[in-house]
C-alpha cells in the first residue's frame, strides 16, 4: 500500500513538472515568436521610411539644376529611347544608367531593384552593319527588300534604325539606303570607343548601341570575327588580336540589358580567301610566316565567326542565320516577325536567394500625356 502511494505521488510530480516545462516552453516560444515578430515590424517600418523618403526624393527633388525630378528625368529617358538625355546649354547631358543607381543606393546601398514596364507598343530595333567591301552583295538584297521589311515592322510598332560601322577598309555607308524609306533612318555609328578594325567591331558596337539606346533587339551582319578576322588568318589561328575583349564587351551588355541579338554570316569564300589575305599577312604580319592555306581560312573565316555569332544570338535570346544557305532579305524579315516585345529595363542587383523582399510600385509620369504614368516598381530586401 505504501509503495503504491508512493508511485502515486511520484506520478503527480512527474505530471507538474512535464506541466511546467510545457509552460516555460509555450512562454518561451511565444516571447521568442513577439520578439521575431517585433523585429520583423521595426525591420519593415525601416524600409517604408525609407521607401517613403526616396519616392518623395525620386519624384519630387530637382536633379543637377535641370529643375526636373528624377522620376521626370528617367521618364524622359525611356520616352526618347536614350538612357543619355541632353537638355541642352546650361543643363548639359544627363546618363541615367549613372545617376539612378547613385541614388537608390544612397538609400539601399546594393539591396535594391528598379524596374520599369516600358509601353507595348516601343519597339526598337537596331541593325548593325559591317561595312566591309565583302558584304556588299548582302547588304544589297536587303536594301532591295527593305521598304517590305519595314512595313511588316511598322505592323509590329517596330522602330527600325540601321547603324553602320565606318573604318579606314569600309566601302559603303548610309548612301546604300538613299533611295529608300529608311534613308533618313540610318546613321553612321559614332563617338564609340571602337577597336581595331572599326568597321568590323561589332562586339564594341553592340555595346555602344545598347548603352546609348533603349532597344529590344540587335540584328548584326558581318562575315568576320569582331575587331576582325586578320590576325586570326595570318597567325594561323595562334593570335585572335582583340576579339576576346571586343566579343565580351558585346556579350555583357546585351546580357545585362536583357537585349536580343540576331546574327546574320556572310558568305566567306575559302577559295578567295587564300589569295586574297596573302599580301596582307605578308606585310603585317611577316615575323609569322603567314601564308593563309585553306586550313586557317576553314578555321578563322568559317568556323571562329560562326562559333562567336551562334554564342551571341544564343546567350542573348536571338537566333543566328547563315547567309550561304538563308537568302540575307528572307533572314531579315523573318526576324523583324519574331522580335518579342520589350522586357522591362531593370536597375539595381539580384535578390540573393530565400530573402524577403518589399515591392512597392512608383508611377513615373509620361511625358506629353497629361494624367498617363509609366508603371514601375520598386524592390528592396
Amino acid at each position: 500500500m505504501f509503495h503504491k502511494a508512493q508511485t502515486l505521488e511520484m506520478i503527480e510530480v512527474l505530471i507538474i513538472i512535464v506541466g511546467v516545462v510545457i509552460i516555460l516552453s509555450i512562454l518561451y516560444f511565444r516571447y521568442f515568436a513577439i520578439a521575431e515578430s517585433q523585429k520583423d515590424l521595426l525591420v519593415r517600418e525601416q524600409i517604408y521610411n525609407r521607401v517613403s523618403d526616396a519616392t518623395i526624393a525620386f519624384q519630387s527633388s530637382k536633379i543637377y539644376g535641370t529643375e526636373k525630378s528624377l522620376a521626370s528625368i528617367v521618364a524622359d529617358a525611356i520616352v526618347s529611347e536614350n538612357l543619355t538625355v541632353d537638355y541642352g546649354k546650361g543643363y548639359g547631358v544627363i546618363n541615367v544608367s549613372k545617376i539612378l543607381p547613385e541614388f537608390f543606393e544612397n538609400y539601399f546601398d546594393k539591396k535594391w531593384k528598379f524596374i520599369i514596364n516600358i509601353p507595348k507598343e516601343w519597339i526598337n530595333v537596331a541593325f548593325l552593319l559591317d561595312t566591309s567591301g565583302s558584304l556588299k552583295d548582302e547588304v544589297d538584297v536587303i536594301k532591295n527588300k527593305i521598304e517590305d521589311i519595314s512595313l511588316i515592322a511598322l505592323k509590329k510598332k517596330i522602330k527600325l534604325k540601321i547603324y553602320t560601322l565606318k573604318g579606314t577598309a569600309s566601302s559603303w555607308g548610309c548612301e546604300i539606303f538613299a533611295n529608300t524609306n529608311l534613308k533618313n533612318d540610318c546613321f553612321e555609328l559614332i563617338g564609340c570607343p571602337l577597336l581595331k578594325q572599326t568597321e568590323e567591331d561589332w562586339g564594341n558596337g553592340l555595346k555602344c548601341l545598347i548603352e546609348r539606346f533603349n532597344l529590344t533587339a540587335v540584328i548584326i551582319i558581318t562575315d568576320e570575327l569582331t575587331t576582325g578576322s586578320d590576325v586570326c588568318l595570318c597567325t594561323n589561328g595562334n593570335l585572335m588580336g582583340n576579339f576576346s575583349q571586343s566579343f565580351d564587351n558585346g556579350l555583357k551588355a546585351c546580357k545585362s540589358q536583357h537585349v536580343s541579338v540576331f546574327t546574320l554570316k556572310g558568305n566567306f569564300s575559302i577559295d578567295q580567301c587564300t589569295n586574297a589575305w596573302k599580301d596582307w599577312c605578308d606585310y603585317y604580319y611577316r615575323d609569322f610566316s603567314p601564308q593563309p592555306t585553306k586550313q586557317s581560312c576553314e578555321l578563322c573565316g568559317v568556323k571562329k565567326v560562326e562559333e562567336s555569332l551562334k554564342n551571341i544570338s544564343t546567350e542573348c535570346n536571338g537566333k543566328y542565320f547563315d547567309l550561304e544557305k538563308t537568302n540575307p532579305a528572307e533572314a531579315v524579315e523573318e526576324i523583324v516577325k519574331i522580335i518579342p516585345s520589350k522586357p522591362p529595363i531593370t536597375f539595381g542587383y539580384e535578390v540573393p536567394p530565400s530573402t524577403n523582399i518589399y515591392t512597392f510600385q512608383i508611377s513615373l509620369p509620361f511625358p506629353n500625356y497629361e494624367g498617363e504614368t509609366i508603371k514601375s516598381e520598386l524592390i528592396v530586401w
